[in-house]
């Protein structure tokens, strides 16, 4: 996260210690777990999909800086049109105020299903765009939004026949102002799932 302080310089004796503390927000519309939380626009959170949460979709808008007591709220938009809610998809900032979401896997009869779905949310609109599937669907993977505004997905879980298993897969998803393609890259030199990525200050990017 980030925290953004100011002080009276003139009564600080350096070095000085930053001691932040939590508050609590205002509650969620709906309960919900195994979602996505994604920043959108200059200041608000996008959060989708999530176990028992019926595609709605919230926005969280925080308070303003000065008012720290504040809560903050949460609205409901547009609901996302996946055929069931997704849990541990994908879920990345893209340029221009919007967000793609994608994949994940969804609780059927008691078995895990795929989603094998995408879609981009625009802020300014409040509504959802359709966008083309994954090659290799998948669920528990890792996706970071790339310098340039494309979206590099790593990894994750797919049904093999009964079974699950981890892959080594990765694609590249390009925006565009409807919708936007998928590309497959070179792989992971290992299959992991449920990992972590980030990008390097030189543009790559980090994968464990």
């Amino acid at each position: 996260c980030t925290v953004t302080v100011a002080w009276d310089d003139a009564h600080v004796v350096y070095p000085a210690v930053l001691d932040p503390s939590w508050k609590s927000t205002a509650d969620m519309v709906v309960a919900r777990s195994q979602h996505s939380m994604t920043r959108v626009g200059a200041d608000k959170i996008l959060i989708v999909g999530g176990k028992a949460s019926q595609n709605k979709v919230e926005i969280y808008t925080p308070p303003a800086p000065a008012d720290w007591g504040a809560l903050g709220t949460f609205a409901v938009t547009s609901d996302l049109p996946f055929s069931a809610p997704p849990t541990e998809h994908v879920a990345a900032a893209l340029p221009g105020d919007r967000a793609l979401i994608a994949e994940g896997a969804w609780d059927d009869a008691g078995s895990t299903a795929l989603t094998a779905q995408a879609a981009i949310y625009d802020l300014a609109q409040g509504t959802w765009q359709a966008a083309p599937a994954m090659a290799q669907h998948r669920y528990r993977a890792a996706s970071v939004t790339l310098p340039d505004g494309r979206v590099l997905v790593t990894g994750g879980r797919t049904i093999a026949g009964f079974n699950t298993k981890s892959i080594a897969t990765c694609e590249v998803f390009t925006p565009a102002a409807q919708g936007g393609a998928w590309q497959t890259v070179a792989s992971l030199a290992q299959a992991r799932a449920a990992h972590s990525a980030s990008v390097l200050p030189d543009g790559g990017v980090m994968v464990a």
